[in-house]
């Protein structure tokens, strides 16, 4: 097998450091050291990258960062992809949320002892996991667990 540069050995960025270069950026870093100095213990050449990148991290709040600053798309179509998956994620987070939301009230109104308010929330409650898990935001067996637990619960209440 022909290899360019001996086995083991990084390729070194343009910007002097090596592939893993910025823990500013959530990375990991070198192992050794950076390759400022001549010990490799000093800052990188490339610190103004850095620095913009730290300033850029800080500024952004966690929703745009999650967004923008995490793109590493190469291509049109990734950056679609990541732009759909952030609306399908925000999408399901509010299907999560309000089934979490019925859940809780129809757990209060079984505790209460509120018979015809339970067995009124429980089809509204089941049909929204159903859908959940059809549509893959629940795993299948998560859905068919939590039915199986609020219809224990509704079986508490008695006929």
């Amino acid at each position: 097998i022909y290899s360019p540069r001996p086995l083991g050995e990084r390729r070194k960025r343009p910007c002097g450091g090596l592939k893993r270069i910025a823990p500013a950026l959530g990375g990991q870093g070198p192992p050794v050291g950076r390759l400022g100095s001549p010990e490799g213990k000093g800052p990188p050449q490339c610190t103004a990258a850095v620095e913009r990148a730290r300033s850029e991290r800080d500024f952004l709040s966690h929703r745009h960062r999650r967004t923008e600053s995490k793109r590493m798309a190469n291509s049109a179509s990734a950056n679609k992809r990541i732009r759909q998956n952030e609306t399908h994620r925000l999408r399901n987070k509010s299907v999560v949320s309000e089934i979490k939301t019925l859940t809780k009230k129809f757990v209060a109104s079984v505790e209460k002892g509120e018979a015809e308010a339970a067995r009124a929330l429980y089809p509204v409650v089941i049909s929204k996991m159903d859908r959940a898990g059809r549509r893959c935001i629940y795993h299948r067996n998560t859905v068919a667990r939590k039915k199986s637990a609020l219809t224990r619960l509704l079986n508490t209440l008695g006929s």
